[in-house]
Formats: C-alpha cells, structure tokens, sequence
C-alpha cells in the first residue's frame, strides 16, 4: 500500500463502517460471550495506521477535550479489578479504549472540508439505508413474510421494526441520531442535500421509528417536535414566521393524534398493544417500571461505593449483587445491567471520576456550538450546529436505555470531533490573515 494513496483506502473503511455501525445481531463474531461487530473490524484498519503514523512522525492534532476524557478513562481503569467479574472489566475498558483510539484516529485522518463533506454525506445516508431496511421487515411482516433478523412480534404477527439491532428500542436510540441531524438539516434548508432528499431521509427515518414502536424513540421524537414548535412560537412573536418550523410538527402531531385517537375510541381493545409496557389504557407498565429499577439499582451501587467506582463492566455484576446473585458470567450480567448512561458512569467512575466525564460532554456539546457562532460558512455551521443538535437528542435517550459503549454513539462523537477540528483550523487560518491584511492596511 502506498503512502500517497493511504488515506484513499481509509475512506473506503469509515465509508463501510458507517453503514454497519448499528449491526449487533448481523455480521457479528460472537467469542466467549462477548460480541466483535464488523464495523469494528473494518475501523481497526485505519485506526492502526494512523496511530503507527502519528508515532513515526512524533506529532498529532489532539482532538477535542482529549484531556478529560483520557482522565475519565484512567479512572475507568483503576477501578477494573472492583468486580466480581473481572474478565467483563477488562473486556469493557479495552471496548472504551477502542472508542477513544476511534476519535483520536479520525481526527488525524478527517484533514480537510472535503472529507468532512464526503463521510457527513455517507453517514446520513447510512440512516436511509437503516431506515429503509426497518420498514421492509414491516412490509414483510404484514404480507405474511417472515422478514429476516426480526427479533420481537406483537400478538397479531406484525414485526417490531428492529433493523440490525438487538430490539426495537436499541434501534430507535441508534435513528434518534439520524433523524435529530436530518432534520436539523431541514428545517435550515441546508443545501448540503437536494430538499427532495432531505424529504425523502426525515420521512423514512421517522416511519421507521415510530413502527418500531419504542415508546422513549417516539416520545423523544415528540419532544423534539415540540421544541421546533416552541421555536416557531418564537419567531412568530417576534414577527416573523418560519413554516419550516411548523411543517414537520403538524405532520408529525396530526400522525400520533390520530394513532392516540385510535386506541382509546377501540373499547374492544384490539390496538391495545401499541401501549403495552406504558401502563396506559389499563396496560401493564413493565418497560417503564424496568427501566426505573434499573436506574435506582444503579444509583444504589453508587452509593454503596461513591469514591472507588466498579468500572464499566462491573456495574451490572454489583447490581447483581444487590439481588443476591454473584455474577462471573456475561449471560448472568445481562438482566442487571443499568439502563442510564450518566448512571452508569457514576457507579463506575466514582464521584471524582465522574467529573471529567461531565467536563468532556459538556464540552462536546458547548464548543462546537460557539464555533459555530464564528464561522461565516453556511453549511459549516449547518453542520457544526446538526450534528451537536443529534448529539444531545442521542445523550437524552441514552438516560432511558443501554450503555456509555455504543459504537454508533462514539462513531459520532468521533465525527463531530474532526469536524470540529477541520472548521476551527480553517476559522483561524481566516482570523490570522484577516488581522495580517488589517496590519498592512494600518502599515501602508
């Protein structure tokens, strides 16, 4: 492989990894109880030679709040051997230290506008693709077809859209993101696509959502919605008005207004299950009391041992704990593992541990949009702003479900981080010669 053409080929790896980032139950080598996605496999190429470059040149382009989040992480590993599983605190620590290396690599291989264009592009695009896959096992599924990696049913054989996931609430968690950007996206009249396809992304991504019935996915969908309508309500105010505010929110009202209308006018019951798991309409609430016990036993780790954290794997095995159960295997770890990620994080980190962490979100959320500020590049700020927009939507939802781990979630970080880096270095580029012609004005 030639030097010149290196980074070509990388491209081709994030290209692909985009598009399987969500896979858990495709593509997947299954080793000992522990996973290996292909999007991993297919990242560790570039991740590998970008790192054995950096060390042959001896320099690097540090990437957003390194230093937090490499103080976050020495905590992380400190606290691996406070386990009663201690195989899963190794197996955890060096998934993270993967996340981590996954930034720090895109970072140095993410050099120009060009690039950032190119893999922003295909990472949308690789929502479409989900999306799309989502609502063909729904099609499927109604035409009597049994759709391929299906995972869960309602009683009347109709599929819970799950796309590649485990299930469809792990599905809808990975699309928030998607749908949080493109509609950002939208809503700008970014010219970054045609709106006929910006349409066409915001359309299949919200179908594919809501038929995967996940109550957190479709009510983050309508919290969102009704933030655009609080912006609306804003600007009109202000005497002005901006449709594209309002557009999406009625559609998107009109759709669960009706499907709520539905159920509760059916005395027989018959769409009853679309509530099951939310103790609505005399429904049992089993999603929502698992999800709040899951919380609360991982907040009573915390406090049983608020200073030395159990890492990352250990927090299930210490919430086993808690119901008598000496966890040493990863089949015994999954029915205790938490369900809020700064949860999580706080009984694996300890208290002084957890502080870097807050630093280093924080700082990926507020610096981006400062910079944003600056730029005077339309589509970098749509961008910048889309992308930290998605961010937050996918930190919101992580507090009801899975883990700080998610490849898909530090894909994005890692994205959004060598955005950030290439926009600020050309914003610095135009301050410095903005102030060097000033001077020679001044001179001459």
């Amino acid at each position: 492989m030639k030097k010149k053409n290196d980074k070509d080929y990388f491209l081709i790896y994030f290209i692909l990894a985009s598009y399987m980032v969500s896979f858990d139950i495709f593509l997947v080598l299954r080793l000992g109880g522990f996973s290996f996605r292909l999007a991993q496999v297919l990242l560790a190429v570039p991740i590998v030679f970008l790192i054995a470059n950096v060390i042959k040149k001896g320099e690097f382009k540090p990437f957003l709040s390194y230093i937090p989040l490499l103080s976050w992480f020495l905590f992380i590993v400190l606290f691996i051997p406070h386990t009663t599983y201690l195989l899963r605190n190794i197996n955890y620590a060096i998934w993270m230290l993967f996340n981590i290396f996954l930034v720090f690599a895109t970072v140095q291989y993410v050099d120009t506008k060009i690039k950032v264009m190119k893999l922003i592009k295909t990472y949308l695009y690789s929502y479409l693709f989900v999306g799309s896959w989502g609502i063909i096992q729904f099609i499927l599924s109604l035409v009597g077809i049994h759709p391929l990696l299906a995972t869960q049913w309602w009683p009347n054989g109709l599929v819970r859209v799950s796309g590649f996931s485990y299930e469809p609430s792990y599905y809808a968690t990975y699309m928030l993101i998607g749908w949080a950007f493109v509609m950002y996206l939208k809503v700008k009249k970014s010219k970054l696509f045609k709106q006929r396809i910006l349409n066409i992304m915001v359309g299949v991504i919200t179908i594919s959502i809501i038929l995967s019935s996940s109550r957190m996915g479709i009510a983050l969908l309508g919290i969102w919605m009704f933030g655009y309508f609080v912006i609306f309500i804003g600007y009109f105010l202000k005497g002005r008005v901006h449709l594209e505010y309002l557009k999406p929110v009625l559609l998107f009202g009109v759709g669960i207004v009706l499907m709520i209308l539905v159920i509760l006018m059916d005395s027989s019951g018959k769409y009853d299950f679309l509530l099951a798991g939310t103790g609505l309409h005399g429904t049992a609430s089993h999603s929502l009391d698992d999800r709040s016990s899951g919380f609360e036993d991982t907040l009573t780790v915390f406090k049983e041992s608020p200073f030395v954290g159990r890492s990352l794997g250990g927090v299930a095995p210490a919430i086993g704990g808690l119901h008598n159960v000496v966890v040493t295997s990863q089949e015994q770890a999954k029915p205790f593992e938490g369900s809020s990620i700064f949860a999580e994080v706080l009984a694996a980190s300890g208290i002084f541990g957890f502080l870097p962490f807050a630093l280093y979100i924080m700082s990926l959320v507020i610096t981006p949009l400062k910079l944003a500020k600056r730029v005077q590049d339309r589509e970098a700020k749509n961008i910048l702003v889309g992308m930290t927009v998605a961010l937050i939507a996918e930190l919101i939802i992580l507090q009801f479900n899975q883990n700080i781990s998610r490849l898909y979630f530090w894909y994005h970080i890692a994205l959004l981080s060598a955005t950030y880096s290439v926009y600020r270095k050309e914003y610095l580029l135009k301050k410095k010669r903005l102030k060097y012609e000033l001077k020679e004005k001044l001179v001459s």
